[in-house]
């Protein structure tokens, strides 16, 4: 069932990966409370190659954590919207209502010893959506939230789900600990494939999308484990750009 979106507030679910690295992807979006970002600047990048600047001001989706259309208010004053098989993404700039998600500043990655400095990395205000298809054997285009911003380069992490029984937290700001392994469900975007991935059927993705990196399997030894994903996915931008 479709449903328009009318004002409110927002919550931001915090993402972390335990230990003393404590890398943080940014935090999924309460789709119930999206209209936070309404009235919000924003960018429509179309798969034509214009980009449109407006207002962002409203949304037509499911009940699930997806756009399928958008509606924005250009800066000629008139409404347009735009379906999500039209945008190759789709940028939002956050606002003090739904916070903001400075990240991975000063932060190291420590793996069997070997460590990686993130240069003091703090990605922007943005919130960014991306184009993948609604379910594994669908066809529908939906608008899915990037939650790798600045480390997207190879492989896009896009929030799909919260997995049967997986908690999310209360509260503006409620914090979500990255260890609850049944938790959530992503959609990883490599090449212009889309892999639904889970705890379950994690270590098996893992080894196809890195297997074009030796730096891989030399940092992480050919195994990986769900709960270093932030790791991997990190790693590999660094790492395997121009590894094919």
């Amino acid at each position: 069932m479709k449903k328009a979106i009318i004002p409110g507030l927002v919550l931001l679910l915090l993402l972390f990966v335990t230990g003393s690295s404590g890398q943080e992807f940014q935090s999924p979006l309460d789709f119930d409370h999206i209209e936070a970002l309404f009235n919000s600047s924003c960018v429509v990048k179309l798969n034509s190659g214009e980009d449109v600047t407006g207002t962002f001001n409203g949304i037509m989706m499911s009940s699930e954590n997806y756009l399928s259309q958008i509606i924005i208010r250009l800066e000629n004053k008139k409404w347009k919207k735009y379906h999500a098989d039209e945008i190759s993404s789709f940028w939002v700039k956050s606002t003090s209502r739904a916070g903001s998600y400075g990240m991975l500043h000063g932060r190291t990655i420590s793996v069997n010893g070997w460590t990686m400095d993130l240069d003091g990395k703090v990605i922007g205000d943005y919130f960014i959506f991306y184009p993948a298809l609604k379910n594994r054997r669908g066809t529908k285009i939906r608008l899915y939230q990037l939650l790798n911003p600045g480390f997207d380069n190879r492989i896009k992490v896009l929030f799909y789900e919260y997995c049967e029984g997986g908690s999310r937290g209360t509260g503006i700001g409620a914090d979500f600990t990255y260890t609850d392994a049944g938790s959530m469900t992503f959609i990883l975007v490599k090449d212009g494939e889309s892999y639904f991935t889970k705890p379950q059927n994690y270590q098996e993705i893992g080894k196809q999308l890195y297997s074009d990196c030796p730096k891989m399997r030399e940092v992480f030894g050919g195994t990986y484990n769900w709960n270093d994903l932030i790791k991997h996915i990190i790693v590999y931008d660094k790492f395997c750009r121009f590894e094919y």
